[in-house]
C-alpha cells in the first residue's frame, strides 16, 4: 500500500506536466506529419496522423479541466496559470492541418462553442493560480492568452470557409466580382499558354491558380458553364505534356483550402495575425526570461 500511495502522489503531482508534454508532443507530431497527405499513401504514418489529430483537442480540453479543478502549492500556481494559455494555442491547431476530413469543416460552429467554454476555463485558471506579486509572469500569460485566442479563432475561420455552402456562397456572392476574377483567371492563362514551346513549374502553377475558381465550381457541383473553356485549357496543357503536373498542383490548392489555414493566411487578416502572434509570444519570452533573472524562475520552475 506504501508504494501504491507514492506512486498515486507522484501522478497527481505530475499529471499537468506530462499532460501539457503530451499536447504539446501530439502538436508537433501534425505539424511533422500533416505532409504526408498530400504526397504518401502508407498506412501507418497516416495512423499515427489520424491518431494525433484524433487526441490533440480533447488531450487540450482534459488537461484544462484537470488544472480548474485541482489544487497546487503556491510555489508552483504561477507555472499552472503560465501554462493554461498555452492549451488555448494547441486547440488553434496547426497552419498545415485544420481538418482530417472534409466532415470536419462542418464541425466549426461546435468548435466556436468549445472556443468560449475554453476561453472561460482558461480565464478561470488564470484567476484561480495567478498570485497579483508575480506581474510579469502574469503579463507573458495574458499576451500568450491572446495569441491562443486569435489563433482559435483563425482555426474556426478555416473550418467555415472550407465548406462546400461558403464555397458556393463566394463564388456566386456578386456577378460583378465572379466576372473580374474570371478575367484575371483568363489572363493568367493567357499569359501562360500564349507563345511558350516549355512550361516550368512557376508558369503551370500560374495556370493552376487560373483555373482555381473553375476547380472549386466543379467541386461543389456548379458552374458548368465553363468546362468547354476548361476542356480548351487541358487539351492546350496537355500539349505541352504538363497536364499530371497541372492537375497535381490544383489538387494541391484544394487540398489547402479544405483541410489547411490557407484561405485564412493569405488574407490581410491572417497577416496581422500572424504579426500579432509573432510579437506577442517573443515579448512574452522576454518576460518570462527576465521574471527568472528577478528570481520568480526558482518558484516556478518545475
Amino acid at each position: 500500500m506504501g508504494i501504491v500511495s507514492v506512486l498515486m502522489g507522484l501522478g497527481n503531482e505530475w499529471a499537468v506536466q506530462a499532460l501539457v508534454l503530451f499536447s504539446f508532443t501530439l502538436q508537433v507530431t501534425l505539424l511533422s506529419l500533416a505532409w504526408i497527405r498530400r504526397h504518401s499513401i502508407a498506412i501507418m504514418p497516416k495512423l499515427v496522423l489520424w491518431v494525433a489529430y484524433q487526441l490533440a483537442d480533447s488531450t487540450a480540453l482534459f488537461t484544462l479541466g484537470h488544472m480548474a479543478i485541482s489544487s497546487r502549492s503556491r510555489e508552483e500556481q504561477p507555472l499552472m496559470a503560465f501554462w493554461a494559455p498555452f492549451l488555448i494555442l494547441h486547440l488553434g491547431g496547426q497552419d498545415n492541418i485544420t481538418a482530417y476530413s472534409f466532415e470536419d469543416n462542418r464541425l466549426w460552429l461546435r468548435h466556436l462553442q468549445t472556443l468560449v467554454v475554453q476561453v472561460m476555463g482558461a480565464s478561470y485558471v488564470l484567476y484561480k493560480y495567478m498570485p497579483g506579486k508575480e506581474t510579469l509572469v502574469m503579463a507573458a500569460a495574458e499576451l500568450i492568452f491572446v495569441v491562443g485566442i486569435l489563433k482559435y479563432g483563425e482555426r474556426i475561420w478555416a473550418l467555415r470557409e472550407a465548406t462546400f455552402d461558403n464555397i458556393a456562397r463566394c463564388l456566386d456572392q456578386q456577378e460583378d466580382y465572379a466576372s473580374a476574377r474570371e478575367r484575371e483567371g483568363d489572363d493568367l492563362l493567357r499569359h501562360v499558354l500564349e507563345g511558350r514551346t516549355s512550361m516550368d513549374e512557376e508558369n503551370v502553377l500560374i495556370g493552376a491558380h487560373g483555373l482555381l475558381d473553375i476547380c472549386r465550381g466543379l467541386f461543389i457541383g456548379s458552374r458548368g458553364g465553363r468546362r468547354g473553356y476548361l476542356r480548351h485549357v487541358l487539351l492546350s496543357f496537355q500539349m505541352y505534356g504538363r497536364l499530371d503536373k497541372l492537375m497535381e498542383m490544383e489538387l494541391f490548392l484544394m487540398y489547402d483550402i479544405l483541410y489547411t489555414k490557407a484561405t485564412v493566411i493569405h488574407t490581410w487578416i491572417g497577416c496581422c495575425i500572424r504579426v500579432i502572434a509573432l510579437a506577442a509570444t517573443v515579448t512574452a519570452a522576454l518576460l518570462f526570461l527576465l521574471s527568472s533573472k528577478t528570481g520568480t524562475a526558482g518558484k516556478i520552475s518545475p
